[in-house]
């Protein structure tokens, strides 16, 4: 059977989409980069590694943060160069893919909620001053038509060829802004963390309790009248 230009260019583009066929990004936190005059945040590490729970699957974990001046914006489109994310998880994870292979990278953001802009007075008070809330917006960029970036997540996972599951998340958060004291931070935090999981990591215990009820149920038989070790 023959296959025209078109057919085999149709070909590659279903391959190169797939997403446990994208380019092989880093399985480990050494091989991202760091956006440019970031510093590293230990008190941020601390706070996220005191929030995370990992059970006894868990051979490797990682993580490090970082706050940069920088709008968020920019430091979400310098990751998304790197790693060629598309938006929306792709719906499978790496338990699904075959050892060697990777899936995704994908991405997903928030945005500020129009409600920040609402100028609110409670019996003469300023509760929130949105006039000065939009004027400083309005210095930012737009990451869609109306919409401000609040924060994001890249991601993707991998079965490794011993078929540990790796999964590399990257959370980047606009660092916000004081009416009260009229700043806008332009500031942003990054938050890298790696998880390494055995998934066959139970499949010791499980082969040792079939063997333990193996040797009750031989007794348990033997106990039996006409019972045998048999």
């Amino acid at each position: 059977m023959r296959i025209g230009r078109i057919g085999w260019l149709l070909l590659l583009l279903c391959v190169f989409s797939s997403p446990a066929l994208a380019a092989r990004l880093p399985n480990r936190l050494d091989g991202i980069p760091i956006y440019s005059g970031a510093e590293r945040d230990p008190e941020l590490e601390e706070m996220y590694s005191e929030s995370s729970y990992f059970d006894e699957t868990v051979v490797f974990s990682d993580v490090r943060a970082y706050k940069v001046n920088a709008i968020v914006d920019d430091v979400l489109g310098f990751y998304l160069d790197f790693t060629k994310a598309t938006e929306g998880w792709p719906g499978i994870g790496a338990a699904d893919v075959e050892p060697g292979e990777m899936v995704g990278p994908w991405y997903s953001v928030s945005f500020y909620p129009d409600s920040i802009f609402e100028h609110v007075v409670d019996y003469g008070r300023v509760m929130n001053d949105g006039k000065w809330i939009r004027q400083a917006f309005a210095e930012r960029p737009q990451w869609t038509a109306g919409k401000w970036l609040a924060s994001a997540s890249v991601g993707w996972e991998m079965k490794e060829e011993d078929e540990t599951l790796v999964e590399v998340a990257l959370w980047i958060e606009d660092l916000g802004y004081d009416w009260q004291q009229r700043i806008d931070f332009g500031s942003t935090s990054i938050v890298m963390n790696v998880v390494v999981t055995d998934p066959y990591y139970y499949e010791d215990d499980w082969d040792e309790m079939d063997e333990e009820f193996g040797d009750w149920l031989k007794t348990w038989i033997k106990g039996w009248p006409g019972g045998s070790d048999d």
